[in-house]
């Protein structure tokens, strides 16, 4: 009898394991599926044949990315053409700038509320706080995109723009080491990748152009 009560305690703790992960994994797969927007009746559309189908956005639409693109639509409203308030080669007034940058800044915070890992969102929430006046806000966005890609060839060029931005506001801000460590990386990336956009970078900042220096990302000017 204790033989067999042995063998039993040994055959549940070979077996038990294996089938409490996979009873986990079938809970987890039916939770997806269940989930799933097809699944989802509130989701259906009749269409007039009686059938019905899930609207392409109930399954794909991100409002961060959506809140993203709207904040970046108004970033760039002194750019883009505009018949309603400008011509086309006529940039907006101080107060409908100022108008479109709280607009951005609105839009791009609540997409970094929603997906706080973009560094994208975070680099051009820093150019709407940058347009409202706010280089505190600016600069603490800056850093937060630099943490979350430190290394980013896509980011660096619109990086280093924003911060002689703000340097040409608050030259104390280059003293903060996070910025300076966020530029040497991004000057950096602008050495291996894209040379000529880092003259460019450089040309009108003497600020960078003596860090790039010191920091041995440039010989010389």
């Amino acid at each position: 009898m204790v033989k067999k009560s042995t063998d039993m305690m040994l055959r549940f703790l070979v077996v038990g394991p294996p089938l409490a992960i996979l009873a986990i994994g079938l809970f987890s797969f039916s939770s997806v599926v269940r989930n799933l927007p097809v699944f989802d009746s509130s989701s259906r559309v009749e269409s007039i044949f009686g059938d019905w189908r899930i609207p392409r956005k109930a399954g794909l639409y991100d409002r961060s990315e959506y809140l993203f693109q709207v904040g970046f639509g108004f970033l760039q409203g002194d750019v883009v053409a505009s018949a309603v308030t400008e011509d086309r080669t006529e940039l907006a007034s101080i107060e409908i700038a100022l108008q479109r940058a709280k607009a951005a800044r609105a839009a791009l915070d609540e997409s970094t509320r929603l997906a706080p890992g973009n560094a994208y969102t975070w680099g051009f929430l820093g150019w709407a706080y940058a347009m409202e006046g706010n280089v505190e806000g600016a600069v603490s966005a800056l850093e937060v995109s630099w943490s979350l890609a430190p290394y980013s060839a896509q980011l660096a060029p619109s990086r280093l723009n924003l911060l002689e931005a703000l340097i040409d506001i608050d030259e104390e801000i280059f003293s903060l080491p996070n910025v300076r460590a966020g530029a040497i990386n991004d000057l950096g990336i602008l050495k291996k990748f894209d040379k000529r956009y880092l003259e460019i970078a450089l040309e009108d900042t003497p600020l960078l152009q003596d860090f790039a220096v010191t920091s041995g990302v440039r010989e010389s000017f």
